[in-house]
């Protein structure tokens, strides 16, 4: 049995898989596995991955059906003692899975170790997360209250394998899994760890120039909060802040991408919700004053409620 399992969904991305693939087979702790979910690709992946030919790769191909469905057969498939998610563009420096794994036997009352990313977009750009976001402990609040990335995770397996990924979300499916995780597990910060994120500068989903889909965050966080426990680890003032600046910052994506419409109404939802926050008004009084492109997007077609996740934990 290895002692990590890092599970890599990806689609058509074969040039970066090779580079996250590197990444992982390059760290200090050697005794892994990496468990490649190949989601449908048609350019040849399998051919990529096969040529590197170390026997710690485990490639599985399946039909397209989204990455929770490919995150979800890689715990089927994952035998180590933990297991760590990366996605196809991404990097671990060298040491990364040594510190993390080292982190978590060294602090046995705590099932989840996290950290800080670095992010490299393409243009040549760097960010680092603001780490005064980041805590240990019982960290569901913190954790509604400000997304993080579940790449920089560490998960015990017999932790990770009690929940599934909901394959109805094709948006925040990750920050559903590890909200969830957080009522069962403290999570640990572990400062000395950093991963290596990589992106577009514009990468924000987005369909017709507007962002995709803007309220499926929302419905994670409402469904959370109201139908998964969430309001007993959550006040309910708190809850309704995180929601308005939830449909504040994605009021301010859709004016930024031209789409007047929607963003007057999530910007209407984000006063609603909290009344007193001056930013609100500010916000949309600056869509009505600096619209700079013909308003000529449909009207906003919101997503329906998400329900109860349909999948059987595994």
């Amino acid at each position: 049995m290895p002692i990590v399992s890092v599970i890599i969904p990806t689609y058509n991305a074969k040039e970066l898989l090779a580079e996250a693939i590197g990444s992982v087979l390059s760290q200090t702790l050697a005794d892994l596995e990496v468990v490649v979910i190949d989601d449908g690709s048609t350019d040849g992946t399998d051919e990529a991955v096969k040529a590197t030919g170390d026997p710690r790769i485990r490639y599985y191909y399946k039909e397209n059906g989204g990455v929770s469905s490919a995150r979800n057969m890689g715990l089927d498939k994952a035998t180590g003692q933990y297991i760590a998610f990366l996605d196809s563009d991404d990097l671990y420096p060298p040491e990364y899975l040594e510190t993390m794994v080292s982190a978590l036997e060294n602090n046995p009352d705590y099932g989840v170790a996290y950290t800080a990313p670095i992010t490299h977009f393409l243009d040549g750009k760097t960010e680092r997360y603001r780490e005064k976001f980041c805590c240990s402990g019982w960290i569901t609040r913190e954790l509604f209250d400000c997304f993080f990335l579940s790449q920089t995770c560490v998960v015990r397996t017999s932790l990770a394998k009690t929940l599934f990924y909901d394959e109805q979300l094709d948006l925040a499916e990750d920050v559903d899994y590890f909200l969830q995780l957080s009522c069962r597990a403290q999570f640990l910060y572990v400062p000395q760890a950093q991963m290596i994120r990589r992106m577009q500068a514009d990468s924000l989903s987005q369909e017709n120039g507007i962002p995709k889909n803007p309220e499926k965050k929302i419905r994670v966080l409402e469904r959370f909060y109201y139908e998964l426990g969430g309001d007993q680890q959550i006040s309910k003032r708190v809850a309704l802040k995180r929601f308005s600046r939830q449909h504040r910052n994605m009021g301010r994506q859709c004016h930024e991408l031209g789409a007047r419409k929607a963003a007057l109404s999530m910007l209407t939802k984000a006063i609603r919700l909290n009344p007193f926050r001056f930013r609100n008004y500010q916000d949309i009084l600056m869509v009505y004053l600096r619209f700079t492109k013909t308003d000529t997007m449909p009207d906003w077609k919101f997503s329906p409620p998400l329900g109860k996740p349909k999948r059987t934990a595994l």
